[in-house]
């Protein structure tokens, strides 16, 4: 009997399909230490209502609990705001991470936005790439540390 091909929602075991797009993103660790409400800067690598991949220069734990904003311009200005813990995180160069992170609350009016946008998307295969990752990944940290 042969078995039926999974998908790759299925295979990957994800509850919904991700979208390939580069948005700003911020992120505040919340592990109770005085640094938590400073604001960490990312690009995000893919989306989907349940969860986020990111690129950042911090190596963030696993396990991690997170406050993310997501900038998603055709949206308007209102981040969508959700906190989320990291599943996974990645070394991709010295100082570059991945992290994927899965939302643990979402406000009714953001998780609203954020599915409409992403089924309009999906549907069309289109996605809002606004930016190289790595060239704003790169223009956001010199901005911090004064090299701009």
């Amino acid at each position: 009997m042969k078995k039926k091909a999974k998908t790759n929602k299925a295979a990957e075991g994800r509850r919904h399909p991700r979208l390939q797009a580069t948005f700003l993103a911020k992120y505040f660790l919340l592990d109770g230490t005085p640094g938590e409400n400073v604001a960490r800067t990312a690009n995000t690598k893919d989306l989907s209502p349940s969860g986020v991949r990111f690129v950042t220069g911090e190596k963030v734990p696993q396990g991690a609990l997170l406050r993310i904003q997501i900038l998603i311009p055709v949206l308007g200005e209102s981040p969508i705001s959700v906190f989320a813990r990291t599943l996974r995180v990645e070394n991709e160069t010295s100082d570059v991470y991945t992290v994927s992170a899965d939302f643990l609350e979402i406000r009714d009016e953001d998780q609203k936005r954020l599915t409409e946008f992403l089924e309009s998307r999906l549907r069309t295969r289109e996605a809002e790439h606004l930016f190289s990752t790595g060239h704003v990944f790169t223009r956001a940290v010199s901005s911090e540390n004064g090299n701009e």
